[in-house]
């Protein structure tokens, strides 16, 4: 450096104002309207208060225009056209019409809320014409989102369902504490190798080619149980479920868990079979196992779904088994490792909203 020369003083970091919090913002625009006021150049003000000269600049502008309200932070955002197709009740009634229900009970043709199913319904409603990009921006600004549905079965029963909550489940758990017993919810499921929906990262445009096995006896069939308390039973087996195999899984867990069960199952036929409906009375009479069915078609009542879940999410971030006793090794090592952390099976079995309910008491 040649001498007498002085060394560039590093500029301090300029602050974002869109990156503040809304006092931060105001507080910034307040101290710059009385820089403005004092005459101070906006070069010196952006200076002083780290911002950038541009935003300095473009703020006394409207301080020129407007005076000290232009102090004040107006609403982000596009400004609402005085000409909007809907008027303010209109948005209302459509808010209302899209919580309260699906579009099929307003006689329209779709089975869930799009921009398409709104331009029908403000036609069929109030007589207007919107286009879908306007309908889209409404629904913005209603607070609406664009989601993945939760799928329920049409067949499901609504009153079976509050009848469950309201009494059904409750009594369950008065039934269990008053024989000193343990709830468990059983269910089966198959981890099959074609229906393994990984994810992985490729270059933009450039998908990633899975090779999958296009054989469909690659898979593992099993039947698991799970307590309110983390305890979690399975068992695999292979082919269909019938009575006796359904008989075994049952015995096998009252065997393990040695004290009364109170078994909460679906309606699956074998569940139901006649030859089993005797031998689960003489199991009820000596105070062993109590059997009890969920609402029909309501899987999302069931615990031990969101277990079966969790395997097959598992399963689609290892690789694909090539055989049957691969993919069965694969699933009883996940279970098996849950097995081990029942703080871990209260997490994954009992954290949806649809099972809250289930959540016991220690």
């Amino acid at each position: 450096m040649l001498s007498g020369m002085k060394k560039k003083a590093t500029p301090k970091t300029l602050l974002n104002l869109k990156s503040l919090p809304r006092q931060r913002r105001n507080e910034i625009r307040r101290r710059l309207f009385d820089a403005w006021k004092s005459g101070t150049r906006a070069y010196r003000a952006a200076q002083s208060l780290r911002i950038h000269r541009e935003t300095a600049c473009s703020l006394y502008r409207r301080f020129r225009a407007e005076g000290e309200a232009a102090v004040a932070e107006k609403r982000r955002g596009p400004a609402r056209s005085p000409r909007a197709i809907l008027t303010e009740g209109e948005r209302t009634r459509l808010a209302r019409a899209i919580t309260g229900g699906s579009p099929r009970q307003m006689v329209l043709d779709f089975a869930l809320w799009s921009s398409r199913a709104v331009v029908a319904f403000v036609r069929k409603t109030f007589g207007k014409r919107m286009g879908r990009r306007t309908a889209r921006r409404t629904l913005q600004r209603l607070g609406f989102t664009y989601q993945c549905p939760a799928r329920r079965a049409r067949e499901q029963n609504p009153k079976a369902v509050r009848d469950w909550l309201e009494k059904e489940y409750p009594a369950i758990r008065r039934l269990a504490q008053d024989n000193h017993g343990e709830i468990f919810w059983e269910d089966e499921a198959t981890c099959q190798a074609t229906e393994t929906r990984p994810r992985g990262y490729s270059p933009r445009g450039s998908p990633p080619v899975l090779r999958v096995p296009s054989r469909r006896d690659i898979r593992c069939n099993y039947a698991a149980a799970v307590s309110n308390r983390g305890e979690l039973y399975f068992e695999p087996f292979e082919g269909a479920l019938n009575a006796e195999r359904f008989k075994g899984f049952v015995t096998g867990l009252l065997d393990d868990v040695r004290r009364p069960v109170v078994m909460i199952t679906d309606n699956l036929k074998v569940h139901h079979a006649n030859c089993l409906k005797e031998w689960f009375e003489e199991l009820e009479a000596e105070g062993k196992l109590w059997v009890r069915y969920l609402p029909s078609y309501s899987p999302e009542l069931n615990p031990e779904e969101y277990v079966n879940r969790d395997v097959k999410a598992a399963a689609a971030e290892m690789d694909i088994p090539g055989t049957a006793e691969a993919i069965t090794a694969q699933t009883v090592g996940h279970l098996e490792s849950r097995r081990r952390d029942p703080e871990a099976v209260r997490r994954v079995a009992f954290h949806h909203p649809s099972v809250a309910y289930a959540v016991a008491q220690k």
